[in-house]
């Protein structure tokens, strides 16, 4: 959960499968770990107020999307978002992972990847994703 609207209609999505086949759904949400390039190398910067925030924002917004009887574990975490979706997944031996795709191409898909895409290639169970529009 990135806390877009498009991850909004992912949960939109999930809601009726959790429901469907007796699941909870778990949210989780991914700060990338911000590096710094310096002279000297780089440095990278814990920030234990985001990781806070976000927590919050997203408990939150589990307990305002999500029906009380489909909720499952609220997890905030740093890192890579690909890495850790699929480590979470696979840690918590996830049926399905529902995320969000914003379709890029040309050369910013080329520089970047997506993290769907590299979600797809990693993850240990089936992945859905949900395109905008």
């Amino acid at each position: 959960m990135d806390f877009s609207e498009l991850a909004r209609q992912a949960l939109h999505h999930a809601i009726p499968l959790a429901t469907g086949f007796g699941a909870k759904i778990s949210l989780l949400h991914v700060v990338e770990l911000p590096v710094y390039p310096t002279e000297m190398g780089t440095v990278v910067v814990h920030q234990e107020r985001t990781l806070q925030a976000s927590r919050k924002e997203l408990a939150a917004l589990g307990e305002k999307l999500i029906p009380a009887g489909l909720r499952g574990r609220v997890l905030v975490c740093m890192g890579r978002p690909y890495e850790e979706i699929a480590d979470t997944a696979h840690r918590l031996k996830v049926d399905l992972i529902v995320l969000t795709t914003h379709g890029y191409t040309g050369l910013k898909h080329v520089l970047l990847g997506s993290t769907a895409e590299r979600v797809v290639r990693h993850a240990p169970c089936p992945v859905l994703t949900v395109r905008g529009k």
